[in-house]
Parts: C-alpha cells; structure tokens; sequence
C-alpha cells in the first residue's frame, strides 16, 4: 500500500513538472511572437521612412532657348526667369538661341536629349517654330513659345500684347507731334526688323496706324532694316538722314534701333531737344531699358518715350504656364494664348522717380538717373 502511494505522488509530481513546463514554453513563444511582430513593424516603419528620405518626390527642369543673350531685354527676362525657379524649387537649362532658326532647333534638340520637364523658347519665325514645336511636343515634351507663335501648329503660347500698346503709342506720338511742330505734316522714318514678321506687324505697322489714327496725312517717307542690331541702325540711320533730311518722326523698333538711328542722327548734329523739347525731329523707341533711360532724362536728347517690355512680369507667367502645362492643367496642345502686356514709358508724364523704378526692378538697373543729371548739368 505504501508502496503504491509513492508511486502515485512520483506520477502525480511528473505530469504537474510537464504541465508547468509546457505552459512556461507556450508564454515564452506568445512574447517572443509579440516582440517579433512589433520588432517586424517598427523596422518596416524604418524602411519606410529610408525609402521616402532616399527618394524624394522629383525635381522638375524646365529647359528655355533664349532668342539673344545680348540683348538688355533677354538678359533681364533670363535673370528673373532663373531666380523666380530657384523660389520655386526649380531646376533650369537656358541656351542662346542666337536669333538663328538653325540655333534654336538644335538648343531645343538639345533640352530634349537631356529629358527636361518642359520646354520654353522664342521663335524667329512662324514656319521653323511650326516644326520644333511640333517634332517637340510628340517626342512626349510640354512645349510653349514666347512671343511669336508657331504658324499653323496649335500649343500653348505667352504673347506680349504688342499691337495694342504700340497703336496707343502711335497716336501719342501724333498728339506731341502737333504740340512739338504745329502745323508741320508728320514724316516718319523707320528703323524696322524687317526679317521678323512679328515686328513688322505688330510693332511697325500698328504704330504707322495708330499715328494715322490722329495725324492721317502723316506720311512714311523711309523705311529701312536696323536688324535690331546698334551698328547696322546707326548706318540705317545714316542714309535715311542723308535720304530723307525732312524726317521730322523717327521710331525704332527695339532699343538698339532706336539708339543706333538717333547716335548717326547726333553725329549728323540733329536728334537735339532744347528743356526736352525736341528742335527737328522726336524719337520713339521700344525695350525699356537703361539706355533709353538716361536718353529720356537727358533734357537735350530727342527721345522721350519708349514702349517698355516688362522682362520681370513675363518671366514669371512663362515659367507658371509652362509648369501648369507639365502638369496637365493646361493640354499639351491646347489653343491657349496667354497676352502680358507692355506699358509707356513717357518722359513728358512721368517723373524720373517713376523711370528709375521701372529699370531698377524690370531690368535690374545700378545706374542713379538723378546722378546721371546732374552730371549732365555740369
């Protein structure tokens, strides 16, 4: 009997150690198993984490052919184009399109094969823009134009109202006229671009008809092709003087146009103004810029008004309507035309405060035109 109670206190003591054993083994396997699921989670949050840090979301590059780095305009424009890319955490590729078809079909070419975001250039032409937009936008790449707008291929497009203002300014021009020289029939003389259309139309002959709006026996009596170019305007400028010595009007169509035509006119011992009067003839030009400044604050020179592109203003909307279409909210080839406009600078209306504002902030300016003065003064 004893011996049979021992034996089952030794099997009743077996099974409890095997019990308490196996209950020890299931716990020790639940906590192991938490720990592992949460080790797993946290460590995918890790890697989550790495991966968004390793690859942000990507930086967009828009890529732009200038039309002529030399030009005071372009430089201006380029300047606050870049700088408004870099507050918008955008990367840029500017290239000089030299004002060649050739150059900025190939500048474009280039923009794609380094796979730009999006694709901004100035044209010379309707006919070769038609072409690089075109082979442009169905390689896949959001493509607008500047200024001149492709011929007949439809794609997003900035244009400066130019025709406009340049009516207004052609009718202004009329009225200081009959005040200047009252009873004098108007001759105008052109310095023009006449190898690009656009000019030609929208600068030229808008300003002749906004001239004839208020002054109709106005009369062209010379119209010759600076190229936009100081040397070949001042020449330009030599013959119509020599040509035609009664011009009492001359208008350049860009600023070294007029700057060339009105430098042949001083060598000539005309373009003169006395108190800011002008004595034989007024000029009128186009840009805006520095040089036309300290002209139109100079009481003895004869330009005083100048239609002024706003090179800040349209590099901003060039650079958000490109974007917007890189992002789809505006269609790769819609029929969309987005008008900035241009303003007057007039010499007889506003003060040297307001000009020197104006080329200071449009076209990032050092020059003091008070100091300027003065120096002529003395």
């Amino acid at each position: 009997m004893k011996r049979l109670l021992t034996k089952v206190l030794l099997i009743t003591m077996v099974i409890a150690l095997v019990m308490s054993v196996g209950i020890g083994c299931k716990a020790t396997a639940a906590a192991t198993t938490a720990a592992a699921a949460a080790t797993t989670a946290a460590a995918e949050t890790t890697a989550a984490a790495a991966e968004t840090t390793a690859a942000p979301a990507k930086k967009l590059t828009i890529g732009r052919v200038m039309f002529e780095y030399g030009h005071p305009y372009q430089q201006a424009d380029m300047k606050h184009f870049k700088d408004y890319a870099d507050k918008l955490g955008v990367d840029t590729i500017i290239l000089d399109g030299k004002s060649n078809p050739e150059t900025i079909s190939n500048n474009v070419d280039d923009l794609k094969a380094k796979k730009v975001d999006g694709i901004i250039y100035q044209p010379v032409d309707p006919g070769s823009s038609d072409t690089i937009s075109k082979a442009s936008i169905e390689a896949g790449f959001p493509t607008i134009t500047f200024f001149q707008r492709p011929g007949t291929f439809v794609a997003p497009h900035v244009r400066i109202d130019e025709a406009k203002t340049s009516y207004e300014m052609g009718a202004l021009a009329a009225k200081y006229m009959a005040e200047f020289f009252p009873g004098k029939p108007i001759k105008l003389g052109l310095i023009d671009i006449s190898t690009v259309e656009y000019v030609v139309i929208n600068r030229s002959d808008t300003f002749i008809a906004g001239l004839l709006s208020v002054a109709p026996d106005a009369e062209v009596v010379s119209r010759l092709d600076g190229g936009g170019i100081r040397d070949q305007s001042y020449a330009a400028g030599q013959d119509m003087l020599q040509s035609h010595p009664e011009i009492n009007l001359v208008y350049g169509t860009n600023a070294d146009c007029c700057l060339g035509a009105l430098a042949a006119f001083e060598a000539g011992g005309r373009g003169k103004a006395v108190d800011g009067k002008p004595v034989t003839e007024m000029f009128i030009s186009i840009d805006g810029s520095e040089g036309e400044a300290l002209k139109m604050i100079d009481p003895s020179s004869a330009l005083k008004i100048t239609m002024a592109l706003q090179p800040l203003y349209n590099s901003h909307v060039l650079m958000d309507t490109i974007l917007k279409v890189v992002k789809g909210d505006i269609k790769i080839t819609e029929d969309i035309i987005i008008d900035t406009p241009d303003i007057i600078l007039d010499a007889y209306a506003m003060s040297i405060d307001d000009i020197q504002k104006f080329i200071t902030v449009d076209y990032l300016s050092k020059v003091d035109l008070k100091a300027e003065l003065e120096k002529l003064k003395k």
